[in-house]
């Protein structure tokens, strides 16, 4: 089986991984974002660039944030390929080329379909307190997360999970659909179910102001926020004295006494140290 794959993110890594181990499939072609400048002034790749790059497979990168042009779409369409699999690409994929694939075009998305579509779904769902998340398969077309799902699983999100144990979960789950998705494309035993366009929200990326929460007034909402960002930022409390960066955040039962913060919730305390 001829597959094209797209993607940028670790999560796009840990599906290619799966796919590269399987003998019956031949990756033609993987697109990904061009080299980037970082806010520190760094030249940097995408986890799936380094990756093909370290397996000695640049070659068979391609490296665009779109692939509208004519000599991209037809470049693909010469490939002759079954299979498109996208995974984290973060950009429209054009109708010409979801159409090339003779089995269809699929994506993989971090959350519980029709729930948090969008760029940020991992995020959101710990933001709002969601006790779930997931992994959807789904068919391609063109609106972004919107079409039929194929795969979904669920994904348990406990209390303490913050944002980098859920994408663990999130890579573990990816990796398991991806050999599913295959299987089943074999046996020709997909079933394609419509998302309930009723039960759709959206993942918008975190708001500056949706970060600013007092700890006192919402002591679980900023909790919340703390497992959202963590470790990749930290929430910042405003006090008259000046800023608190919260690198340590937690419910307990009781009083930590060398905590800065012990705030008196329902469950127990919020301790912020």
């Amino acid at each position: 089986m001829k597959i094209i794959f797209f993607g940028n993110y670790q999560n796009s890594v840990e599906v290619l991984k799966v796919l590269l181990r399987k003998s019956d499939l031949d990756i033609c072609a993987v697109v990904t974002r061009p080299k980037y400048k970082t806010k520190e002034g760094r030249i940097n790749r995408t986890p799936v660039d380094r990756y093909m790059i370290k397996l000695g497979q640049g070659n068979r990168v391609i490296r665009k944030n779109k692939c509208n042009d004519l000599e991209t779409i037809s470049y693909l369409n010469s490939l002759d390929v079954d299979l498109l699999i996208c995974v984290s690409y973060s950009s429209m994929i054009p109708l010409d080329i979801l159409k090339i694939p003779r089995f269809g075009s699929y994506n993989f998305h971090p959350s519980l379909l029709p729930r948090w579509r969008g760029p940020d779904p991992i995020r959101r769902a710990i933001y709002h307190g969601d006790k779930n998340i997931g992994v959807s398969v789904h068919s391609m077309n063109e609106d972004f997360d919107a079409g039929d799902i194929v795969l979904q699983k669920n994904i348990n999100l406990e209390l303490d999970d913050t944002l980098e144990k859920a994408l663990n979960k999130v890579y573990h789950t990816s990796r398991y659909l991806a050999s599913v998705l295959i299987n089943s494309l074999y046996l020709n035993c997909l079933k394609f179910v419509p998302q309930n366009k009723k039960n759709v929200t959206y993942a918008h990326p975190l708001k500056e102001m949706e970060k600013l929460i007092n700890p006192y007034k919402d002591p679980k909402l900023f909790y919340n926020l703390f497992r959202a960002l963590y470790p990749f930022e930290y929430p910042i409390i405003n006090t008259c004295d000046g800023q608190i960066v919260v690198k340590s955040c937690k419910f307990e039962k009781k009083i930590i006494s060398d905590c800065l913060i012990n705030i008196k919730t329902d469950n127990g305390f919020l301790c912020i140290c």
